[in-house]
């Protein structure tokens, strides 16, 4: 059977376009691969690879320091280059800028920083912990100090100057750190991890009756984060607390009694409650405190900004053991659960 001309002219048309198009892909990836990203002055960088990490992470995650720029194509091409297999766990030194293929080199040969777990619990404060740290022997206060510069004056332990405004904003997780420069290290990427909670938190909330702004939603979760024992009255807990801000009724929340330089590392007792002198405290200033008393988790944040609908304005422990409490609407009713708190614990 003979091939008609015209059909056979276009099949060779056709195949030069394809034959363009597929020299024009390799062009691409080529240089999305071999070309460094944003120019600007050289720098390095600690950059982790975490154990059991799949090499798309990575690659994402280099995306965000430009390095790559194209992770579908870089992906393809560092498969065929075999260059995603032979990366290695833990910290390396990048040095920035740098293209795709330095990098992946880097993470391949460098040999990676000696590093440590580290974790921050739910709820914990910033003074807690750098004290952690620095039994870990990975950094103290001076060293927190050279990250942030403070937007509001402080003191720490000891009363050394301290960036609190970064209190609330450590998102609760276990990083692998390096020994060397953890203090940074953490800060950046419990930061980041913060703000990536945050961003799908909102993304999944309701509209509050009465609009609460960033600051404000990161520390009243803080509040129901050290407050709450079971993750499931955090909702509860969080609907009284707006309630009562709504009414301009003091919160009286007694995880704030604690929280600040000078009372950090006492008991949360009634002692305190008095004590007008620390800012934090809800039962001597009415109002949400000047900032989060820990870092809140994403139940926390999620029960602030998807309360459950309560009348109740009051809680107590039950003092059973459970990490429960009883809710009350009235004073009176509040008054009765506090006698049955006080009944049952005094009889342990």
């Amino acid at each position: 059977m003979r091939v008609k001309p015209a059909r056979f002219v276009f099949g060779l048309v056709g195949a030069e376009w394809l034959f363009i198009v597929i020299f024009a892909s390799l062009l691409h990836v080529e240089s999305v691969y071999y070309e460094p990203g944003p120019k600007g002055p050289e720098h390095r960088i600690m950059f982790p690879v975490e154990r059991g990490e799949s090499p798309t992470s990575v690659l994402r995650r280099l995306s965000r320091l430009g390095v790559v720029r194209d992770v579908a194509w870089v992906s393809f091409w560092a498969r065929k280059q075999n260059a995603t297999g032979c990366m290695k766990a833990g910290q390396h030194m990048l040095t920035l800028p740098a293209s795709p293929e330095q990098a992946l080199r880097a993470l391949c040969e460098s040999p990676p920083r000696p590093s440590v777990r580290f974790t921050i619990v739910e709820g914990m404060t910033l003074f807690e912990m750098i004290l952690r740290m620095e039994k870990m022997g990975l950094g103290n206060w001076s060293e927190l100090m050279v990250v942030e510069q403070p937007n509001t004056v402080e003191t720490g332990p000891g009363g050394k100057l301290s960036p609190l405004h970064l209190e609330g904003y450590l998102y609760p997780d276990t990083y692998e750190v390096s020994t060397v420069g953890a203090v940074g290290e953490l800060v950046q990427r419990a930061r980041d991890r913060f703000e990536e909670v945050f961003d799908e938190v909102m993304a999944s909330s309701i509209t509050l009756e009465r609009p609460l702004s960033r600051h404000s939603i990161v520390t009243l979760a803080s509040i129901v984060e050290r407050e709450a024992v079971v993750a499931e009255e955090m909702p509860l807990i969080a609907g009284v607390y707006l309630n009562r801000l709504m009414r301009s009724m003091k919160l009286q929340a007694d995880p704030t009694l604690n929280y600040g330089p000078n009372v950090w590392h006492l008991r949360a007792s009634p002692i305190l409650r008095k004590d007008r002198s620390n800012l934090h405290n809800t039962y001597a200033h009415r109002g949400l405190p000047p900032g989060p008393i820990g870092a809140p988790s994403r139940q926390a944040l999620q029960a602030v900004l998807n309360p459950a609908e309560t009348k109740a304005l009051f809680f107590v422990a039950r003092g059973d053991g459970s990490g429960r409490h009883y809710f009350a609407k009235t004073y009176r009713q509040h008054k009765k659960n506090v006698r049955r708190y006080r009944k049952r614990t005094a009889a342990r």
